[in-house]
């Protein structure tokens, strides 16, 4: 059980994020994050400590460790366009956003997310089909 205030989505989110990070940065943050007091072995305990230590998400990815290019990085792996040209606290608050939205590759809600950002709206398949792959919906449509 963590004690971590994050949501499951923030928690993987970051998890992924923070993958991202060199690792003395990494370490660094999990000295601030943990005020020095979690000793750790691994970048795997170290993110974890990181998670759990968070008072909430928003606070870790301000953190001065967590750098604009890694949120940006981030937020291309997952699909999600942003203008390479935003600052820092967009690139946040856009991915608090996709943590909170529910926003993911499959079909949600009839609608479907690609990678680029037009919805297509799909109730009628959403009823057939609840869980098909994006990009096999994608492909189908083509």
């Amino acid at each position: 059980a963590s004690m971590s205030k994050l949501s499951m989505k923030e928690q993987s989110g970051c998890r992924k994020l923070l993958r991202l990070l060199a690792l003395d940065d990494l370490f660094a943050l999990k000295d601030t994050v943990t005020n020095r007091l979690i000793a750790v072995e691994s970048t795997q305990e170290a993110i974890e400590a990181i998670i759990t230590y968070s008072q909430d998400a928003e606070e870790l990815l301000k953190r001065k460790k967590v750098h604009r290019e890694v949120i940006f990085k981030y937020l291309a792996n997952e699909g999600v366009a942003v203008l390479p040209n935003s600052e820092k606290q967009q690139l946040i608050r856009r991915t608090i956003e996709y943590w909170s939205s529910g926003e993911t590759g499959f079909v949600d809600q009839g609608h479907i997310y690609l990678e680029s950002d037009h919805i297509l709206n799909i109730d009628v398949m959403h009823c057939i089909l609840p869980c098909l792959d994006a990009q096999l919906i994608y492909l189908w449509i083509a």
